[in-house]
């Protein structure tokens, strides 16, 4: 597709995050050119860089804030920018992580994955590939969620509100308070221990 386009604004995309787990974290989106469109504005980078907020598109002089329609490749972290009075639609588009992995056209999966009992989840792989752990463990970007069928089912678009953990402690959510400086309150499980309470504090602020 080919179109005209006038462009706006010349940047050299250095930016700094903000919050989250790459705050205060340089990095650069590179020589960037912002272009106009008819009403829209398209920012075009010459590098990929991990979307947190907005802080990409501020850097480039955008106020998302002036905006009717902004788009975000990251499925997760920009939700720390809605309110009342702001929603998504999320869409599922073509690239490497689409929204639901039955409709992908597998070609060097030789079988689903399955579970083999009710603790034990088989992957066979097609060869050998060390960071596998790593790869669906991974904290950032989409990690690899197991959850209960119901969970798993739930739609997309639907924000899950039960907490499930795989260490022997249980989230209180009736005293989660948001943005609340990064303090958790969890308990041990009983059997676990001394079954003592632990805060958890994490520089970063949120999870």
């Amino acid at each position: 597709m080919t179109v005209r386009a006038q462009v706006v604004s010349l940047h050299d995309g250095d930016f700094l995050y903000k919050v989250g787990p790459a705050a205060n974290l340089a990095t650069t989106l590179g020589p960037t050119a912002v272009l106009r469109v008819g009403a829209v504005r398209v920012q075009c980078a010459s590098h990929a860089v991990y979307e947190h907020t907005d802080v990409h598109y501020a850097a480039c002089g955008i106020d998302i804030n002036q905006c009717r329609l902004v788009s975000f490749k990251n499925l997760m972290n920009f939700r720390k920018l809605l309110s009342d009075t702001t929603d998504f639609i999320a869409l599922d588009g073509p690239g490497a992580t689409p929204l639901r992995l039955q409709d992908v056209e597998w070609r060097n999966r030789k079988r689903p994955f399955w579970p083999a009992d009710d603790k034990t989840i088989v992957i066979k792989l097609t060869r050998p590939f060390g960071p596998v752990l790593e790869a669906i463990g991974k904290p950032l970007s989409r990690p690899a969620m197991i959850m209960p069928e119901r969970l798993a089912t739930t739609d997309p678009q639907t924000q899950i509100t039960e907490m499930v953990g795989s260490a022997p402690f249980r989230f209180l959510a009736d005293e989660y308070v948001s943005g609340a400086g990064g303090i958790r309150k969890i308990r041990r499980l009983p059997g676990a221990g001394r079954g003592r309470r632990m805060d958890i504090r994490r520089q970063a602020g949120q999870f």
